[in-house]
């Protein structure tokens, strides 16, 4: 079975949307969303377990939901997107023939010149391989939210920590470290909801995470 993660800001109608629908799918069984919004006290309906935060504790906190989770098959959904009834079976399928790896809908790759990033998109009945699997929707296996939370003060440096950004790269580095394969990118229905408050437009988000890519492919020893 399925535990849905979910980080909660300030999108709240978007939260409310998405975690309802997925809550009721067959192969969800548990549904956790943390809320790192201080100024807001976040009430779900019955079957959504909810974490009010005192203070941001930032995009950490999407791995810190998913150790409390009673199943080892974790799928994090942002609260921008609304993955179908379809796509949530179909990432189940391939995560349980694959564990090791991440499954997800939206992928990058390095340019030539190894900065970051090219988008990878999956075809109709097909797959991509992706060095990096944006966190968006993907679905992993819990161990690697053990894994991250080994690692990510060794990866990240104080200005790196001190922004909230780029768990999604240390997370498809880790997976990639223990799967010795490429992350997997799929065209499985979605919808897009509004997203006001995005951080991928903000200055200097490009060289952030090449930096940050960089670091992951020298301390787990992988190349692009």
């Amino acid at each position: 079975m399925i535990t849905v993660v979910s980080l909660h800001w300030k999108r709240t109608s978007n939260t409310h949307t998405i975690l309802n629908f997925l809550k009721d799918h067959s192969l969800v069984s548990e549904v956790i969303v943390w809320n790192n919004n201080p100024e807001i006290h976040l009430e779900c309906s019955d079957g959504i377990r909810v974490i009010n935060s005192s203070e941001d504790f930032g995009l950490n906190t999407r791995f810190a939901a998913a150790l409390l989770a009673a199943n080892d098959c974790i799928l994090t959904v942002d609260d921008d997107i609304l993955p179908h009834g379809e796509a949530v079976s179909s990432l189940y399928e391939c995560w349980k023939r694959d564990p090791d790896i991440l499954h997800t809908l939206h992928g990058r790759a390095p340019t030539h010149d190894n900065k970051y990033s090219v988008d990878v998109n999956g075809s109709p009945g097909e797959y991509a391989e992706a060095e990096i699997s944006l966190t968006r929707c993907t679905m992993y296996h819990k161990r690697h939210a053990v894994r991250y939370f080994e690692v990510q003060s060794q990866v990240k440096d104080r200005e790196h920590s001190t922004l909230n950004n780029g768990e999604d790269i240390i997370l498809s580095y880790i997976a990639r470290s223990v799967s010795g394969k490429m992350n997997r990118v799929y065209a499985f229905p979605r919808s897009e909801l509004s997203a006001p408050h995005a951080i991928h437009g903000r200055p200097g988000h490009r060289e952030f995470r090449t930096d940050l890519m960089r670091r992951c492919q020298k301390f787990f020893k992988l190349k692009s």
